[in-house]
């Protein structure tokens, strides 16, 4: 199976610390990968390096085949979706969260993707 994401040579730092590091790390197409650890360990930090909302001290992520800067950014928002702990603007539900990204996009008949995608938590 073809490599979904693929992440090599990853350094996050913040305050001349390194807060994130991962030399290599293949995810495939389907596969389903739980982020577990202690609070302070990168977990929020990977996740944001992978939907391109912190940048990146070095390394690399490839995105189905395209290195994640050579993204359009709106193509590559189109494709990964973070739905953040607390809530950012509005205190709904995960599903409702979910409903209101898809109504911005424009999307008629969301209602079996809300379904899907929340099982998917």
């Amino acid at each position: 199976m073809k490599s979904f994401i693929q992440i090599s040579n990853l350094l996050v730092k913040r305050n001349k610390r390194d807060v994130l590091k991962i030399d290599s790390l293949t995810i495939k197409r389907g596969e389903i990968l739980a982020v577990v650890g202690p609070n302070g360990a990168g977990k929020s930090t990977f996740l944001l390096a992978l939907a391109n909302l912190i940048q990146l001290t070095h390394g690399e992520i490839i995105f189905e085949g395209k290195n994640q800067n050579e993204w359009n950014e709106l193509e590559y928002r189109r494709k990964i979706a973070f739905v953040f702990q607390d809530p950012l603007l509005i205190d709904m539900s995960v599903e409702e969260n979910i409903a209101l990204g898809l109504k911005f996009r424009g999307e008629k008949n969301f209602e079996p993707q809300i379904i899907k995608w929340s099982k998917a938590m």
